[in-house]
């Protein structure tokens, strides 16, 4: 087991630094002078100058990134150019709306894909199973921002029903977390459907069923437990999704979080910010999916025993 979460460790760090070096090298691709765009056409070229300085541009391609490498293992990113605080303490004051906005869609998306698929094997190729496969598949199709203007446009502007911006309470969860949980519960549901059709198949499930063990029993005490390692794997792959998905989501309904601070730094060339940012959303996605990787290895030893020969 030590070996297999060694292997996991090295494996997270490799994509970490990836990561960072890659948001380096995209934000100095950005066309334009940084400090010119931040300082206005009326700078002079003495506080141009300075700006480059402070912002170590000036230096050579190299030196920066080195600079940008040690720095970020210190978690030191510098000051955010537009707000005036270090851009990590910036980042992290965004962290929990949008945590609270994920993880809400997660467990929502879970809670309502598991029983769809559950009832779908009920009555396979029936009317039931049809609608479920074709609701799925509309959900997985729909782009996000497109879903989001409509909720926004049918529930908040035209019904008045829910409220369009910002997150004091609820309510304002309730059309980002619809948002965001359609194509979650589109892919969910047809796993959920497929793994269990395959796992009723099994010996020890006829076997469960010949001794007159009830039907309900049989899926959520026999079947579902062992069709949830498939399921668990395509979580820590849908993250990605999820990550962009909020993104989008938090400029649609302006949601105060990470999404939309990166937008906007990225818009006012804050690199600071930007580069915090994306080390943040990055170590978040490996912290999970390494937590993923670990549960995998639990629900399915062999996994663990492969790794560690």
């Amino acid at each position: 087991m030590s070996r297999f979460l060694l292997r996991r460790l090295l494996h997270a760090l490799f994509v970490v630094w990836g990561a960072v070096t890659v948001i380096f090298v995209i934000v100095r691709l950005v066309p334009g002078d940084p400090a010119a765009v931040m300082l206005g056409p009326s700078a002079s070229p003495q506080q141009l100058a300075t700006l480059r300085e402070r912002l170590g541009i000036d230096q050579p391609l190299v030196t920066q990134y080195v600079t940008y490498l040690l720095d970020a293992l210190r978690l030191d990113f510098g000051d955010s150019l537009r707000l005036g605080i270090p851009a990590g303490e910036a980042v992290l004051r965004k962290m929990p709306p949008t945590v609270a906005l994920g993880v809400t869609a997660l467990v929502v998306s879970l809670l309502v894909s598991v029983p769809l698929g559950v009832r779908a094997t009920q009555s396979p190729g029936g009317i039931v199973d049809r609608a479920i496969r074709l609701l799925s598949l509309v959900g997985q199709m729909v782009p996000t921002f497109w879903v989001g203007i409509v909720l926004l446009l049918v529930f908040s502007r035209g019904l008045r029903l829910l409220p369009s911006t910002g997150a004091s309470s609820p309510a304002h969860f309730i059309l980002p977390v619809i948002t965001l949980t359609l194509p979650l519960i589109g892919t969910l549901v047809r796993l959920v459907r497929a793994g269990l059709l395959e796992v009723l198949d099994e010996p020890y499930v006829q076997a469960a069923r010949a001794k007159g063990v009830r039907e309900r029993t049989v899926l959520y005490r026999h079947a579902v437990p062992n069709m949830l390692i498939p399921v668990v794997t395509v979580i820590g792959l849908m993250l990605g999704d999820l990550i962009a998905g909020l993104v989008l989501v938090e400029i649609v309904f302006a949601w105060p979080g990470m999404g939309r601070l990166l937008v906007d730094s990225i818009s006012d060339r804050d690199y600071p910010v930007v580069q915090a940012s994306v080390a943040v959303i990055a170590l978040s996605y490996v912290v999970i999916n390494m937590f993923v990787d670990v549960l995998y290895g639990v629900l399915d030893p062999r996994v663990r025993l492969g790794e560690s020969r």
